[in-house]
């Protein structure tokens, strides 16, 4: 069984694959801007248990409020 948690939950300095996004239309196209879809591949760098979460993706590093990285739901370790 795959070993999944939502991006804000996953521990700083860890790799992870996107598995899915939950939120609607706008949600999704907000992320995709952001080259957040399923499939890609994050490394979150830092981010404890408030303020945003920073994370590396597609060669760009981004800070990501808390509320919107609970939204991505991430694989760990891949």
């Amino acid at each position: 069984m795959p070993d999944t948690t939502t991006l804000a939950s996953l521990e700083n300095g860890t790799g992870a694959r996107v598995t899915r996004i939950e939120g609607g239309a706008a949600a999704l196209k907000r992320f995709s801007a952001m080259g957040l879809m399923p499939g890609c591949q994050v490394f979150k760098e830092a981010g404890d248990s408030h303020g945003p979460v920073v994370v590396q993706v597609c060669g760009a590093r981004l800070a990501i409020g808390r509320g919107m990285a609970s939204k991505i739901i991430v694989e760990r370790g891949k």
